[in-house]
């Protein structure tokens, strides 16, 4: 799980700032992620999957 206290400031305030079923996503997934930058990765990941199944 992504320990949200080992992020730097810049990346928790963008996790808080995604969609609430997305933050329990990330949360309950167990992936681990380290900066802004990995959760914005995965946040376009998930929504280009979901936008491709509309």
């Amino acid at each position: 799980m992504t320990n949200l206290e080992s992020l730097d400031s810049s990346a928790r305030e963008y996790f808080y700032s995604l969609p609430q079923l997305i933050q329990e996503q990330i949360i309950e997934s167990g992936v681990t992620f380290s900066s802004k930058q990995e959760l914005e990765s995965y946040y376009n990941s998930v929504t280009e999957k979901k936008n491709m199944n509309n």
